[in-house]
């Protein structure tokens, strides 16, 4: 290693080696416990603006390279269903938002499917997400069911998700929240399994 080739003592340049795999351990332990567990959610009403707060930082630039004030978007993760099992397209699910209650923003709202390594999932419509550029259709009463799962649900392609097979999570991004965002008295619905 080239710290030892300058004169770094043995000790020194072993605990080099070792920073690296523990500080990612710690961001990803930090990562999986990040903002508050809301409907299975985990919800960050405090980032871009870090301060001291290193590990925040670093567990925000280690999921999403970045992040906007909460004033400007809001990011919600969730990996889990409403009875606290991994999300999986093996299962189907809904995400059903009662009338009147899609996310409240002055801007635009979506929800995006993630593969487990993070990134879009390949799917045959090439639909990575709903909500902005696919605007989901909503039933009579003035509900809005999204349709998360593998397969296309019968009629309802307009609101459908598509899901891997395997593990996902998802990201619902709010831009420009209103208050009922940033105070907490609006929050996501729980993904529910249909089957």
């Amino acid at each position: 290693m080239a710290v030892q080739g300058r004169g770094a003592r043995p000790a020194t340049a072993q605990a080099l080696r070792q920073a690296v795999p523990a500080a990612q351990k710690r961001i990803k332990a930090a990562l999986a416990t990040s903002g508050n567990e809301v409907n299975g959610w985990r919800v960050s009403l405090n980032l871009g603006d870090y301060g001291t707060d290193y590990l925040l930082r670093a567990t925000t630039a280690w999921q999403g390279l970045g992040a906007n004030l909460p004033q400007d978007a809001v990011y919600p993760i969730v990996r889990t269903d409403s009875r606290g099992k991994p999300l999986t397209g093996a299962k189907r699910y809904v995400l059903h938002f009662a009338p009147g209650q899609t996310p409240p923003v002055k801007a635009f709202w979506s929800v995006t499917m993630y593969d487990p390594n993070g990134f879009l999932v390949r799917n045959p419509l090439h639909r990575y997400e709903v909500g902005h550029a696919v605007k989901p259709t909503r039933h009579p009463d003035g509900s809005t069911d999204l349709y998360v799962q593998h397969d296309a649900p019968a009629g309802k392609q307009s609101n459908w998700l598509p899901a891997p097979s395997g593990r996902f999570s998802m990201i619902l991004r709010m831009y420009r929240p209103k208050p009922r965002v940033l105070d907490g008295t609006w929050t996501p619905p729980a993904v529910t399994m249909t089957s």
